[in-house]
């Protein structure tokens, strides 16, 4: 079981001790890395230690569990506040609510009432948990490997495996949303399949040095992303060069002589 962060807060010196050495808090899949006897030295606690969840008193002077968790939660909104009374009082219990609690005990603690707020609590932040891990690996993924990614999602869509509106919401995610002046053009390149008939053994070599030969030409010139279609390469070339298409038919040209094929 993955081990989550846990804060407690309570102003009784003698209740506080009690809640953390009573209940088996690792067998819920918890770890205790602070606690605090007031508001104040709560709020600090939290912010050090950034606790998946917090387990606190509600009634305490001076700065209560209610305003522990409206300040924690102007820049922690994720942290998950279950709230602690000795009073049925339904104003508190309303107003935790209100700020988001996740859940509100009653003091003394039901050991099985306990047990089943916190399995609840864990459930939900390894949920949250996981998410985020999920959203960062992709993140990391588009970030760190931005061009094996994009090349990949530009050869499905070539192959029409990935739909246009996914292909432009990468594109937002990396902030790369092409512009008015940006231009797109595809070259599809292969050799006459007669060769292949009439020189069969010298084919795939041939086709191999030329796709080189053009990887080489193009990319020194041009940025661009090749993907495998039916017709032989096609070359995806992004530039806003209004003379890109003059220039490419020329290297194009000149790849076609230096190979010497047909």
């Amino acid at each position: 079981m993955r081990t989550l962060k846990l804060v407690i807060v309570d102003d009784e010196p003698i209740l506080l001790q009690g809640l953390l050495n009573t209940y088996d808090w690792a067998g819920m899949g918890f770890q205790v890395v602070g606690s605090a006897q007031s508001g104040e030295q709560a709020i600090e606690v939290i912010r050090e230690t950034k606790p998946h969840v917090v387990l606190t008193d509600i009634r305490m002077k001076q700065i209560t569990g209610l305003m522990v968790i409206e300040e924690i939660q102007k820049t922690d909104p994720e942290c998950l506040f279950i709230v602690l009374s000795a009073y049925r009082d339904f104003d508190y219990a309303q107003q935790a609510c209100d700020l988001g609690a996740f859940a509100y005990l009653l003091k003394p603690i039901e050991d099985d009432k306990l047990q089943e707020t916190m399995q609840n609590a864990y459930k939900t932040c390894m949920e949250r948990v996981e998410n985020e891990e999920k959203y960062e690996s992709w993140e990391n993924l588009l970030v760190k490997n931005r061009d094996s990614f994009l090349q990949v999602l530009i050869q499905k869509y070539v192959q029409n495996l990935i739909p246009e509106e996914k292909v432009a919401d990468v594109f937002r995610t990396l902030e790369d949303v092409p512009g008015n002046d940006d231009r797109f053009i595809t070259v599809c390149v292969d050799i006459d399949l007669t060769y292949k008939i009439t020189n069969s053994l010298d084919y795939e070599a041939s086709r191999f040095a030329l796709m080189k030969r053009l990887e080489d030409v193009i990319g020194a010139r041009f940025f661009y992303w090749k993907a495998d279609v039916d017709e032989g390469s096609a070359f995806i070339i992004r530039t806003t060069d209004k003379d890109a298409v003059r220039e490419l038919k020329t290297l194009l040209e000149h790849a076609k002589k230096d190979e010497q094929t047909p």
